[in-house]
């Protein structure tokens, strides 16, 4: 005997086999694999469909997963950060649903990266915990290391440096036993910001010099941009203006060759920081003011209160003390919204020791 389907049942396979098709489609897509940033503009808005409609379907979910994983980059580089943190929530879920530990591992490290571009520090800590907990739990040695890389550089960042240091350093030992470059060079860079913020330009320079060695050899030139802004950064407080902004020109010109979009305002920043200690300020307030506009599209206050720290020290260099006094207070504010005791801190240090040398 012949058994006919009826029309919705057959609509309901051929939707599950077309959908099934388009995700594994895009997840075996060079475009997707390569971060080709052209064809993926272009089709953004079909992936994140296809994804968002796998994610309820039993049968897509290893395809989903990997999907999600392999076109986060694309989505953190341009910016698109709120519809991504709904998917990734999303996507955690689904895991929990499916009891894919490591798949929720992988997928929660992704979402504290995303908040921690957004500035939201508490989601940020709340999730690396929880990961840290499952790492231990499956012996996922890999994920617990980069939870308590990222978590530490989190730490440093918000002034809590001896937590920052010993989180960096677990890590460290952790992914030079799994001979993992990618770990090595990244938690190199968090020593090497933490160097700078305890003023050990030798050790900051020595620990930055080894993650852009390693991520030129790799290639890996997204994190290079991230590795020249702290080079930068070091310079600039060594006071060696010239030699920051060389490196702040070859990541500004990085950014341009690999779409780096979100990243392109802390350059900026930097620039105007490089700038203002060669005594450039027109430059500086330029790239202050670029800067500033592109984290405001961000929502990313945090680091707009750092703008404001420079251009308080800007105009106060070239004697425009009302100006100078409205910037320090409204970047002291937002480092109290932060609670970042750290910055706070320094801006008044800053501007202390410049109006005393004036």
């Amino acid at each position: 005997m012949t058994v006919t389907l009826n029309a919705p049942q057959q609509c309901a396979d051929f939707f599950r086999t077309y959908l099934l098709t388009r995700l594994q489609h895009w997840r075996d897509h060079a475009a997707v694999k390569t971060i080709e940033i052209a064809t993926l503009d272009a089709e953004q808005e079909h992936i994140l469909k296809a994804i968002t409609l796998g994610l309820d379907l039993a049968e897509a979910w290893a395809t989903v997963r990997d999907l999600i994983i392999a076109f986060a980059p694309y989505m953190e580089r341009r910016g698109h950060w709120e519809a991504w943190h709904v998917v990734l929530q999303g996507a955690i879920s689904a895991a929990q649903h499916m009891g894919d530990a490591d798949g929720e591992i992988t997928l929660m490290v992704l979402l504290a990266k995303l908040c921690q571009r957004q500035s939201r520090g508490q989601d940020l800590v709340r999730y690396y915990r929880r990961v840290i907990r499952l790492a231990c739990w499956t012996g996922n040695r890999f994920e617990l290391a980069r939870a308590c890389s990222n978590l530490g550089y989190f730490y440093i960042d918000g002034g809590r440096w001896w937590r920052g240091e010993v989180l960096s350093c677990h890590a460290l030992s952790t992914f030079e036993a799994l001979e993992s470059n990618h770990g090595r060079a990244h938690t190199h860079n968090h020593l090497g910001v933490l160097a700078i913020r305890m003023k050990n330009w030798s050790a900051a320079e020595t620990h930055l010099l080894a993650a852009c060695q390693i991520w030129t050899v790799m290639p890996d030139y997204h994190s290079l941009i991230t590795g020249y802004e702290n080079l930068a950064l070091l310079y600039c407080e060594m006071a060696h203006a010239e030699k920051a902004l060389y490196y702040l020109t070859q990541a500004e010109v990085l950014t341009q060759e690999t779409g780096e979009t979100a990243e392109i305002a802390t350059v900026w920043s930097n620039m105007a920081f490089a700038y203002r200690l060669a005594g450039e300020f027109e430059k500086a307030i330029v790239y202050a003011g670029k800067a500033e506009d592109h984290y405001r599209q961000r929502t990313n206050w945090h680091a707009i209160a750092r703008v404001w720290h420079n251009l308080a020290l800007t105009y106060l260099a070239t004697g425009n003390l009302t100006q100078a006094s409205d910037y320090c207070e409204r970047a002291q504010t937002l480092y109290q919204q932060f609670n970042d005791q750290a910055g706070a801190k320094q801006l008044r240090a800053d501007y202390q020791e410049l109006a005393e040398k004036r």
